[in-house]
């Protein structure tokens, strides 16, 4: 358990707060603050708790010339909503919440996680560089995207990705310039969750399903697939409801 020195604490609290006049409070819990060039440092373990969100690190860093706090190793931020994310190292803006991380991982409940060299986080946005996605185990996953940068919208659970290549077990199997992926569980148009398999007759399999919502009474699912032994197919599933004697599924493909 970390043990807080109240006086240490009261010090540095008083320090932020008067180095931020108009921020809100910052709060630092620390077993040991010394001063290094003007900054305020501590370098056995720190937990800060700014804007209803906790910050674990093992040293922490605060800068009265740019108003920043720098958090390196084993870097664990805890927001309101319990989402929680690690890095090497993490850089908050106090003015602007503009934070940047280096080595961050990231999941939420689904278990769709990113991880990345290099990214940022600013309101409700997280901007990723050189990075893995999937929502597989993430030590041995069966199948993962990496790409150049993706943007994710964590308000309105969506993701785009470029430069995107498809992964799987590690064996890149199709390149997309251009990605874009819904998260939602609401009926929503856009490409939904690449599925991946394996089997002796058509070898490595990927289906890319894409959701059309039609409107709220119809819909329509397109599902194109590569498959390493067999080459291309598709299916399509259209879906419809109007009354309550008139529904139905119409299904076709082709392999």
């Amino acid at each position: 358990m970390l043990r807080v020195d109240k006086k240490i604490v009261g010090s540095m609290i008083l320090a932020l707060s008067l180095a931020q006049v108009q921020a809100k409070e910052v709060a630092v819990y620390a077993k040991e603050v010394h001063q290094e060039h003007g900054n305020i440092v501590s370098n056995d373990g720190v937990v800060v708790e700014y804007e209803g969100s906790i910050f674990k690190a093992q040293s922490a860093k605060y800068s009265k010339n740019n108003n920043t706090l720098l958090l390196q190793g084993n870097v664990t931020v805890i927001e309101q909503s319990g989402k929680r994310i690690r890095a090497k190292e993490l850089t908050v803006n106090l003015d602007t919440n503009h934070a940047v991380f280096k080595d961050f991982f990231t999941m939420n409940r689904d278990h769709v996680w990113i991880s990345s060299k290099d990214g940022e986080k600013k309101d409700d946005v997280i901007v990723a560089q050189n990075a893995l996605f999937s929502s597989c185990g993430v030590d041995n996953p069966d199948w993962m995207l990496g790409f150049d940068k993706a943007i994710y919208d964590l308000k309105n659970k969506e993701i785009r990705f470029y430069n995107a290549k498809v992964y799987v077990k590690k064996v890149p199997v199709f390149y997309f310039p251009y990605f874009y992926l819904s998260l939602e569980h609401e009926r929503k148009t856009g490409f939904l969750s690449p599925k991946f398999s394996i089997s002796g007759k058509s070898g490595y399999v990927y289906k890319q399903p894409f959701f059309w919502n039609i409107n709220q009474s119809q819909d329509l699912e397109i599902d194109p697939v590569i498959m390493s032994k067999r080459g291309y197919g598709a299916s399509m599933t259209y879906r419809f409801y109007h009354e309550k004697d008139a529904f139905g599924t119409i299904r076709i493909g082709y392999y």
